[in-house]
C-alpha cells in the first residue's frame, strides 16, 4: 500500500546522513538521523511529536500535537 510512497535512502540521502553526523556536537541516533537527512534532502518538513531529537539546521519539524 505504501510501495509508491516511500522515499528510498539513495546515495544522495547517505551523503546528507554522513554530513549530518560529521557536523553533530553530539552522537546521533542513526533512525532519527536518517529520518532528518532524507527529509533535508528532499526539502520536506519532519512531522514528529519528538522534536527535541530532530534539532538541525535547515529542517522545519512541524508537532501536529501543539496547536
Amino acid at each position: 500500500w505504501f510501495g509508491n510512497h516511500l522515499l528510498p535512502v539513495d546515495a544522495a540521502v547517505a551523503d546528507r546522513w554522513g554530513r549530518l553526523l560529521a557536523e553533530a556536537a553530539r552522537p546521533l541516533p542513526a533512525v532519527d538521523s536518517l529520518l532528518a537527512a532524507t527529509a533535508l534532502h528532499h526539502d520536506l518538513r519532519l512531522v514528529t511529536r519528538n522534536g527535541k531529537d530532530f534539532e538541525f539546521p535547515g529542517l522545519v519539524v512541524v508537532n501536529p500535537w501543539i496547536i
